[in-house]
């Protein structure tokens, strides 16, 4: 079965203020366009999120790399999210123009935890693949992730049965002309981006606790709503939420998913 995508800290801190607040009204006129970030829209209550990607392939190899990656990516969005933080870096001020100090620390379970000048950010997620990295923020109280997957990694050996129920499958499957491998690409990118998003991963849940439904909403055929099981509620009694939104693209060669649970 595929590795689960582990998170990395970039830098260690503790929250010593309440939680940053980014209800502003310059948040509704990003031009989210620019500098390869790109917002998304997820679940009914059209929850917003940006994202961004970029390469590590030209990098040394290793964590180092992701390292790095994640270094220029969550000041990007943090930018895009409000000016205020366009000119952060990690690990504190460097110069006159570095407005504020972020820094990027991680829970027992792995979830990324993001903070600036010392107060608890956003939600942020990440995952990797073939060299390439992406990152989610979201904009408001709720958990958020991401994930990429392409279709060489489940080839005809892969245990489907173990990752998968029969019903999504044979849905993504028509979603992706027949083609199998395709299709389990989807539909695990959607079901880790969930798991990230319930802020546990598959450290607690298994893939088959979490099943895939059609989505309600008017575009229907890029997304779903991921329901929780009975039997995850009892293996992760912290669990607070039974529903996730996810939205799902194409990336080049990759299925990307966008996940929001209202924790």
């Amino acid at each position: 079965m595929r590795r689960t995508v582990k998170m990395i800290a970039i830098n260690s801190a503790k929250p010593n203020q309440a939680a940053l607040s980014f209800d502003n009204p310059s948040v509704h006129a990003l031009d989210v366009a620019a500098e390869g970030v790109k917002e998304i829209c997820v679940g009914r209550r059209m929850n917003r999120v940006l994202y961004c990607s970029t390469s590590c392939k030209t990098r040394e190899d290793g964590r180092s790399a992701r390292q790095q990656a994640k270094a220029e990516l969550v000041p990007l969005l943090l930018g895009r999210m409000h000016p205020k933080f366009a000119a952060s870096r990690f690990g504190g001020p460097d110069c006159a123009r570095c407005s504020s100090s972020i820094a990027l620390s991680h829970g027992s379970l792995g979830r990324p935890v993001l903070y600036v000048d010392g107060r608890k950010g956003p939600s942020v997620s990440f995952s990797h693949v073939h060299g390439i990295v992406w990152a989610a923020m979201g904009l408001g109280s709720v958990g958020v992730g991401i994930d990429a997957a392409h279709g060489n990694e489940f080839q005809h050996s892969y245990p489907f049965d173990r990752a998968f129920h029969r019903d999504e499958l044979l849905l993504c499957i028509g979603r992706c002309r027949n083609n199998r491998q395709e299709a389990a690409a989807m539909l695990w990118s959607v079901k880790e981006a969930a798991a990230k998003a319930l802020g546990c991963g598959f450290h607690l849940l298994d893939p088959l606790d979490l099943r895939v439904d059609p989505s309600s909403e008017a575009d229907s055929t890029s997304a779903v709503l991921v329901r929780v099981g009975q039997t995850a509620a009892d293996k992760a009694p912290c669990l607070t939420c039974t529903h996730v939104a996810v939205r799902i693209f194409r990336d080049s060669d990759y299925w990307v998913s966008v996940a929001v649970a209202d924790l």
